[in-house]
């Protein structure tokens, strides 16, 4: 088993959110009266003082001080010192990239890397926990749950279907995705030479051939990136009566 170390939490929010069209930054569009890149925070800062949980928050290009007075209207003050502002990129795999840059300089190889996309308000307690758990054992972990959808797999020129599936074998992945610094440092350090196209960071750790651990993750951990998401969770807001670190 590995011993205790530090942990890093990475809120992704640097996002241009263009799908959410007229809406604007989804970041900021508000589910019962906070904003949605808050819920996670709120979630996470349930767990610092027992865990020693230090938030990185990676903010979109020339947002800061929209971020940093968002975070002082809607925190308790004892709380923003646990938190640091690090400007984002112009892709989620550059935003990853300038987080872990900034605290480079002070990881421990050791150290518990969690990274959570800030357009996933709905976080529980419990799976953040999972994540943190399983990295006492693993060194690279994600959230994920069965697929119940049939997929097929398309030829890209004619949207033929190419190969039919087995279900059974595919997971929907979710984030928070956990690895130690050690491990998502050198595979971001050699990624960041020569990038390719990729939506998640277990992606880019796989193709330096490490593996990557699947645990069971709520399907509700949805993700905002559409106008129709944002209806599904004003709903179920209403439908649970949930309010920020009430999450199942």
């Amino acid at each position: 088993m590995m011993e205790e170390d530090s942990k890093r939490l990475l809120i992704l929010a640097a996002g241009q959110s263009s799908r959410m069209g007229s809406l604007g930054q989804k970041q900021f569009l508000e589910l019962q009266g906070l904003p949605i890149f808050l819920w996670s925070i709120k979630t996470a800062l349930a767990l610092s003082s027992n865990y020693s949980l230090t938030i990185v928050l990676v903010h979109s290009v020339g947002d800061r001080e929209k971020y940093k007075d968002s975070l002082i209207k809607n925190l308790d003050s004892s709380s923003l010192p646990s938190i640091s502002l690090v400007e984002g990129g112009a892709s989620r795999s550059q935003s990853v990239y300038n987080g872990l840059q900034s605290i480079s300089h002070d990881a421990e190889p050791n150290d518990s890397i969690i990274i959570h996309d800030s357009a996933r308000p709905f976080l529980g307690v419990q799976d953040l926990l999972k994540v943190i758990d399983s990295l006492k054992h693993y060194s690279a972990v994600t959230l994920s749950y069965p697929v119940t959808n049939t997929i097929k797999l398309l030829k890209a020129d004619t949207q033929e279907i190419q190969a039919h599936l087995k279900r059974d074998d595919l997971r929907a992945i979710l984030t928070p995705q956990g690895f130690r610094f050690s491990v998502l440092w050198k595979a971001y350090r050699e990624f960041i030479r020569s990038p390719y196209p990729v939506t998640d960071d277990t992606e880019i750790v796989a193709k330096m051939g490490h593996p990557i651990q699947c645990i069971d993750g709520k399907k509700s951990n949805i993700k905002i990136t559409n106008p129709e998401d944002l209806l599904y969770a004003e709903f179920y807001c209403q439908k649970y009566n949930l309010k920020p670190s009430e999450k199942p």
